[in-house]
């Protein structure tokens, strides 16, 4: 059977090969197995090539900071390139968050900023039908019916991409997200709620891909 190509940010790895700067890392766990492609995932150190100038994430450089509204100046926590079956990178992205709250639960009411930065074009379809399956693989039962309105609405949010496209997803507690494509605003969404359904599409438990998750982390 052929395999498909990558669906925007939504993989799940079946096999992965570690890199960061410096060497290879040793093989951990392999993630769970899909219906989907078969991928394999590489990444770099959290953090290990930044600077004041930027976060170097492979090829991608990310701000040093992120001060994306609603939230304030946030530090970048851990960076990841997402490699397609070991063919080409499908994204590239980088977790910001406040260190001295590190320590709670990742989706947890605690600031964070997420950017992701595309190395193929991807549609709005895409990107809308794969956060509605994102969060109903990381949430209770009864959660997507819950968060429908406020999913539909961030749904409609979406823009393709291109190459080199970059979208940014900025949570602030009590204030709600915000999605950002290049630097501007596409809209907001309220709600704590949503805002940890969201952001476990990358960091909950059933995650793009665990290697993903644990490399945003910094674990």
């Amino acid at each position: 059977m052929r395999a498909r190509p990558p669906r925007s940010h939504l993989f799940t790895d079946r096999a992965r090969s570690r890199v960061h700067l410096g060497g290879r890392r040793p093989h951990g766990r392999a993630g769970r197995p899909t219906a989907a492609a078969l991928c394999v995932v590489a990444w770099l150190a959290p953090g290990a090539a930044g600077s004041d100038q930027g976060l170097r994430v492979g090829d991608t450089t990310f701000p040093a900071t992120c001060a994306l509204a609603p939230v304030k100046k946030l530090p970048p926590r851990g960076g990841h390139v997402y490699q397609w079956m070991g063919l080409f990178d499908a994204f590239t992205a980088a977790l910001y968050d406040d260190p001295a709250q590190r320590s709670k639960p990742a989706l947890g009411p605690v600031p964070r900023c997420l950017m992701i930065t595309y190395h193929r074009a991807f549609s709005a379809a895409q990107f809308a039908e794969t956060t509605t399956e994102g969060i109903a693989r990381n949430s209770p039962k009864g959660a997507v019916k819950r968060l429908r309105s406020s999913i539909d609405a961030y749904n409609r949010l979406y823009a393709d991409v291109k190459v080199g496209d970059r979208y940014a997803l900025a949570y602030a507690p009590g204030r709600g997200t915000t999605l950002y494509l290049n630097g501007r605003s596409r809209g907001h969404i309220p709600g704590d709620d949503f805002a940890a359904a969201l952001f476990a599409i990358w960091l909950g438990p059933e995650p793009v891909s665990e290697g993903l998750r644990d490399d945003l982390l910094g674990r």
